[in-house]
């Protein structure tokens, strides 16, 4: 894959082409340590465990430099045409690209995601780049939260279809129903989960949980009703 492939994807709100920039391996570590932890029949509002940010640092890099020199850090060319480099504190993977493009994934805020594009930047300039810092801006935040109760998709996506233009529940190929709204994508399994990606602030994030909140309580199960697949 090209650079510019590479870079395209990285920068993509979508999760799926984030996790080709930074590695799927490591966004599923992050998943997993951020699954939701509730108490049962509790609503649990969205938790932020994926925001995904970039900035310019306006200088040609080589990557090669790059992976001899800087600590914590991957680059195979022929698997990847960026280097990672990834942080515990703030924890992170950063994909840095020879044109000094920085995609950083992985944080939990807002500010953690600067904090380590601002780290990864001093990186550079300890290494013997002269980097500058533009354009910093979010890209993607995930997160995930809980209705409190086990839904019937068929029904929701009958009722959403009326409404949102892009709707699809195909359990045999996925087993959450997703829709999108004008800002991120939404997905609802049938246990209650809910995953939001492609936001760009925590704004958008609240919306769509209102959103789905609202509409989804017509469709509640109770407890001990096995869940319609079809």
């Amino acid at each position: 894959m090209s650079n510019r492939a590479d870079l395209t994807a990285a920068l993509c709100g979508s999760h799926e082409d984030v996790a080709k920039a930074v590695g799927k391996k490591y966004l599923f570590k992050l998943a997993a340590e951020a699954s939701v932890s509730r108490v049962p029949g509790e609503p649990v509002p969205p938790v932020l465990h994926n925001v995904v940010g970039t900035v310019d640092l306006d200088i040609i890099i080589k990557l090669q430099t790059v992976g001899e020199k800087a600590i914590n850090v991957e680059y195979n060319p022929k698997r990847f045409t960026a280097a990672r480099i990834r942080l515990r504190e703030p924890k992170s993977c950063t994909s840095v690209f020879t044109n000094g493009m920085l995609v950083v994934a992985g944080a939990t805020s807002r500010a953690n995601c600067r904090l380590a594009a601002r780290k990864i930047a001093r990186m550079m300039q300890k290494i013997g780049f002269k980097p500058y810092f533009l354009d910093f801006k979010i890209t993607n935040m995930v997160a995930n939260a809980h209705l409190g109760y086990r839904v019937h998709l068929t029904a929701l996506k009958a009722s959403l279809e009326e409404h949102v233009s892009s709707c699809f529940f195909e359990p045999e190929l996925c087993s959450g129903l997703t829709y999108r709204l004008a800002k991120l994508s939404v997905i609802v399994y049938a246990t209650g989960s809910v995953l939001f990606s492609g936001a760009s602030s925590e704004d958008d994030i609240m919306e769509a949980y209102n959103h789905i909140t609202g509409v989804a309580r017509s469709f509640r199960l109770k407890d001990g009703t096995n869940i319609p697949q079809h």
